[in-house]
């Protein structure tokens, strides 16, 4: 007995909260028409939105493009600084072997190169350097 009486009471639940469902989707099918009286001012307004989140992209947008022509800049700068340093270091390279020939040549003639010939040639530049 007691389980048919909570199997009715369980029947009557489900049926009033469903009837409560039923008539709460009607009310909001009524009510819903009603919210969409001013579709020209949502309209607006969301056109306005789109117009200020398209100033602030394009605000950014410059922004990043700045800063890319400013790595850019950063980066040829760099390059030739490499550059000239390459440059720098062949040249020394080729002073260098020349400086350990003409070294090796007064050597030869019972002559040794002088310690600032020796610190020039280390160094990589002619003695007449300033």
């Amino acid at each position: 007995m007691p389980f048919a009486a909570a199997g009715l009471l369980a029947l009557a639940l489900g049926i009033a909260t469903y009837g409560a469902r039923v008539s709460h989707g009607t009310d909001v099918a009524r009510t819903s028409p009603a919210s969409s009286k001013d579709p020209v001012g949502s309209l607006e307004k969301q056109a306005s939105d789109a117009a200020q989140e398209r100033a602030q992209m394009l605000a950014k947008l410059a922004e990043d493009a700045k800063a890319i022509d400013d790595l850019k800049r950063q980066l040829l700068e760099q390059m030739k600084v490499v550059s000239s340093l390459k440059a720098t270091d062949a040249t020394a390279a080729h002073s260098t072997v020349s400086d350990r020939q003409t070294g090796q040549t007064a050597r030869e003639d019972g002559q040794h190169p002088s310690g600032k010939q020796l610190l020039f040639a280390y160094l990589g530049i002619s003695p007449n350097h300033p």
